[in-house]
């Protein structure tokens, strides 16, 4: 009978342990990957943001969408923090852009608005040339776009620290691609 005891005493709790353990690690989301959704939560509200981490997807962006959900967007994540600059190439919304350091930190942010489409005769070189761009400012890891006034709305302010999941984007960062050097 005291052997039994001294068993119950100490196999249980490390077993009780090891089923916690195991059932909290199975109830992290996963990782999402390339085009699927995350979502993130900004100053009490959810946002659901199409993850793009591939250098295809960062190319096309929003580029093409008539118009952003309230509680949509997109969350850019790069394999490192580097600085970054955006431009508003084929879209035909305006867009808030947000720009976030690795540990959390607004560096920039912007309202995009639309520029005029590439004419017939200017050239992809000429018609990029003229974009304006919107630079991060400093090294940026994470960038985040949203439906136009929504930063404002949310009353951000540049160098706020945010309340992310760094360890989770860590983990999204791990899959992302690296851009190609220019």
């Amino acid at each position: 009978m005291v052997e039994r005891n001294i068993l119950t005493r100490n196999i249980m709790p490390l077993l009780a342990a090891t089923l916690v353990l195991a059932f909290s690690i199975g109830c992290e989301p996963p990782i999402p990957v390339n085009g699927q959704v995350e979502t993130v939560e900004l100053a009490g509200r959810t946002f659901k943001l199409e993850l793009s981490n591939t250098n295809d997807s960062r190319e096309q962006g929003l580029s093409g969408r008539s118009e952003i959900q309230s509680d949509g967007g997109m969350l850019f994540v790069f394999p490192e923090a580097k600085p970054l600059r955006f431009w508003m190439r084929n879209c035909i919304t305006d867009m808030d852009i947000m720009y976030i350091d690795p540990l959390g930190h607004i560096t920039a942010f912007y309202t995009m608005t639309i520029e005029a489409p590439r004419r017939d005769d200017e050239t992809e070189f000429t018609y990029e040339s003229r974009l304006p761009g919107y630079p991060s400012g400093y090294a940026a890891q994470y960038v985040i776009e949203l439906a136009p006034g929504t930063i404002n709305e949310l009353g951000l302010k540049r160098g706020e620290k945010l309340p992310l999941d760094l360890e989770r984007f860590r983990k999204i960062a791990t899959t992302a691609e690296y851009p190609p050097s220019r």
